[in-house]
């Protein structure tokens, strides 16, 4: 049976950056130790400082992979006075603009497309 690595959590991380702070090691022997590439042990050194100066954010967990079938579509119908426009987010920074006067056959035949990819 394969043995499945696991991530290491940002608290894990801080820790270890104290540890190595506090023992003097080079990143070249502190990495050895925990069986990790000196690089990784750096940039997470970086990051960890950096956001303690408030020069960046903690990255957010990616969300799991998503497919448009997981997504719930709902009809649309406008009136004819309607002059404002609709906005789909599909997250990951992606959203769809539909003006209020949209054709009907061609945002579904566009919604097709995005639901076989």
């Amino acid at each position: 049976m394969e043995e499945r690595k696991t991530r290491t959590g940002r608290d894990e991380w801080r820790k270890r950056i104290e540890r190595w702070r506090e023992n003097g090691l080079r990143a070249e022997a502190f990495a050895a130790e925990l069986g990790t590439k000196p690089a990784t042990l750096k940039f997470w050194k970086y990051r960890l400082e950096q956001e303690v100066l408030g020069k960046t954010a903690p990255k957010p967990k990616a969300p799991r992979k998503e497919s448009l079938q997981a997504l719930a579509l709902v009809e649309v119908r406008t009136s004819a006075n309607v002059t404002s426009s609709f906005v789909l987010d599909f997250g990951k920074s992606r959203c769809l603009q539909i003006p209020a006067t949209f054709d009907e056959k061609a945002l579904e035949r566009l919604l097709a497309v995005l639901e076989r990819r």
